[in-house]
């Protein structure tokens, strides 16, 4: 099944649009809910069997997410390493 291109520049602009502001989102939930929402488009290409889209959306977004965790359990250690030196008694 191919998309026309109507529908192929719609589900392009929600990526697109997703993506921004999935980066530019201060809150995390919110950014959890527009990647939701680029998992939800890349689903929808595979149902179109747009392959390319598909496996480069996984790759990015995957990475993107391990890297944003990584930094989320450093910034967790070092402000627990951070109050706890705060507060040991000379």
């Amino acid at each position: 099944m191919i998309l026309n291109n109507f529908s192929t520049f719609i589900f392009y602009m929600l990526l697109i649009f997703s993506s921004l502001f999935l980066v530019l989102a201060t809150n995390s939930i919110y950014s959890l809910f527009f990647f939701l929402l680029i998992i939800i488009t890349s689903i929808i290409f595979i149902l179109f069997n747009v392959d390319f889209i598909r496996i480069l959306l996984l790759l990015i977004y995957v990475g993107a997410i391990a890297v944003k965790i990584l930094i989320l359990i450093l910034t967790v250690l070092y402000f627990l390493f951070f109050f706890n030196f705060l507060n040991q008694t000379i």
